[in-house]
């Protein structure tokens, strides 16, 4: 003892001797004390050596208990112990038989520990031994949860390190009223859920459905649980696991019988999943496209023009220039195929300051069809090679043969159908949901069914433009939607909130 406080030999060289032979057989509890305090030093830097001793002592079975057992649980809390956890988790088992309730503050205080100390003993480490843990579990199957789940919340880091092995150890399908009833007391409580959930055990759609049904609003639950069920899966091409995905929330729908909130929430994430697989496969066909056309004789066909506004629209704009050749450039920015935004990202691409024809108020649009049929006669040269282009023209070379067909202008006509079209979905989804109160639940329905539909969205697209453009057409979706119906206001705000962006 004297050498150690004098600093003469290392207590921890001390610790190990002790280890061999039999030293301790013939100490008392009260001199066993105060050789470990001796050992463990005045701020129990040396606490890892003391709990291994602690090992040795057991061995024979002797008693720890009194101001001995009070030091030992001292010694778990140290810190700079994680070398030991197979150590630490005897000494706190055999420990905590005799005191439940300070095993369960051991467990706290260790947890709040791991927030900012990355070597101290976790006692719910998943890739350790957890015989402490497993006992407090056994004992108390709430508490030993709730404790990791609360201070969980305390994490500053966005994905708690506690939740993620906490996640690896729970019983899902058995402990799932005792998540739900943990989520159920805050938003908070409910992410802090949400992080150790896994869609592959049992009972997860009965939580899901809980939490959504108590926090229908929130956007951050919303996509923590579609996470979940559309977790990436990087061994299979992107296209499989989104298919994959579509049909596991298909399955949800028809078989788990979600409430109306997580209805909603389904049918969400299904049209949300529905169009990354529709873009998926476009991409896909836009690189068929571009690897199969040849570099010279290519016709400015619908499937390139269809190919270049994929592009485009990706935000992939410098792929464009495998299907377009710069000469072919202004033979496209004549096209009304394209919008004006597309054609500015075109001439920015090749930059380019090319004069676009203006265009005409005249309700008919008048196109070069073919070279061959009709002949005009001009003395102004070629511009450029008018062969297989589709453009509009306001003159053309000498010698070219042009075919001209008139497409009258039926705005109003466009209108009344789309209206109508627009009117029978509102009529359908008003018999499928009757309970509906409110425009926002009837605008987020609508929201959702109608993007679902690809061509829907377009349409209604068009109708709003329409809609938009004059007052005529105001007057018409007024008359048809009374803002004393829920449906209604909700179709009216669905409308107005419509964007063009998915176009």
């Amino acid at each position: 003892m004297t050498l150690i406080r004098d600093k003469r030999v290392d207590p921890k060289y001390v610790a190990y001797i002790l280890k061999h032979g039999k030293w301790l057989n013939c100490l008392n509890s009260g001199e066993y004390l105060y050789l470990l305090e001796a050992i463990a030093g005045s701020d129990l830097e040396n606490a890892a050596a003391v709990v291994e001793s602690f090992f040795i002592w057991l061995h024979p079975e002797k008693a720890v208990d009194g101001e001995l057992a009070e030091f030992a649980w001292k010694c778990l809390e140290a810190s700079d112990t994680s070398d030991q956890d197979y150590y630490f988790d005897q000494l706190a088992l055999h420990l905590v038989q005799a005191n439940i309730a300070q095993g369960f503050r051991l467990l706290e205080q260790l947890l709040v520990k791991q927030l900012t100390e990355y070597k101290c003993w976790n006692p719910i480490n998943s890739n350790h031994q957890r015989e402490f843990w497993e006992f407090l579990y056994s004992n108390n199957r709430r508490l030993a949860i709730c404790i990791p789940l609360k201070v969980a919340l305390q994490d500053p880091r966005k994905h708690s390190f506690i939740s993620w092995h906490l996640h690896r150890i729970i019983n899902q399908e058995k402990d799932s009223s005792f998540l739900i009833e943990f989520a159920l007391n805050s938003e908070e409580e409910a992410k802090s859920v949400c992080h150790i959930l896994s869609i592959q055990r049992g009972n997860f759609w009965q939580i899901a459905f809980a939490i959504i049904k108590q926090y229908p609003e929130n956007q951050d639950i919303k996509d923590l649980l579609s996470y979940l069920v559309v977790e990436p899966n990087f061994f299979k091409p992107r296209l499989e696991y989104l298919d994959s995905s579509v049909n596991t929330v298909d399955q949800a729908l028809e078989e788990r019988n979600p409430p109306f909130a997580a209805r909603l929430w389904l049918e969400e994430l299904t049209s949300e999943l529905r169009i990354k697989v529709n873009d998926e496969c476009n991409s896909q066909q836009v690189a068929d496209v571009s690897s199969q056309l040849p570099i010279i004789d290519r016709r400015i066909d619908a499937e390139r023009i269809w190919a270049i506004r994929r592009l485009l629209r990706d935000g992939e704009i410098e792929k464009v220039s495998q299907l377009l050749l710069q000469d072919e450039l202004p033979i496209i920015l004549a096209m009304s195929d394209l919008s004006d935004l597309e054609k500015q990202q075109l001439q920015s691409l090749f930059k380019l300051e090319i004069e676009q024809p203006v265009s005409s108020t005249i309700s008919s649009k008048v196109y070069i069809a073919s070279l061959e049929k009709l002949t005009i006669m001009s003395e102004q040269p070629p511009i450029f090679n008018q062969q297989h282009a589709t453009i509009g023209v306001n003159y053309a070379a000498e010698g070219s043969n042009q075919q001209f067909t008139q497409n009258i202008n039926t705005t109003e006509q466009n209108f009344e159908v789309l209206l109508t079209d627009f009117k029978q979905l509102i009529h359908n989804l008003q018999q499928e949901y009757p309970d509906v109160a409110n425009e926002t639940e009837a605008y987020r329905i609508i929201d959702v069914r109608v993007k679902e539909q690809p061509l829907h969205w377009q349409n209604f697209l068009k109708l709003k433009r329409l809609w938009n453009g004059g007052k005529k057409a105001g007057i018409k979706i007024g008359e048809h939607f009374t803002e004393q119906n829920p449906w209604g206001k909700g179709a009216i705000a669905f409308l107005e909130g419509v964007m063009d962006e998915l176009e």
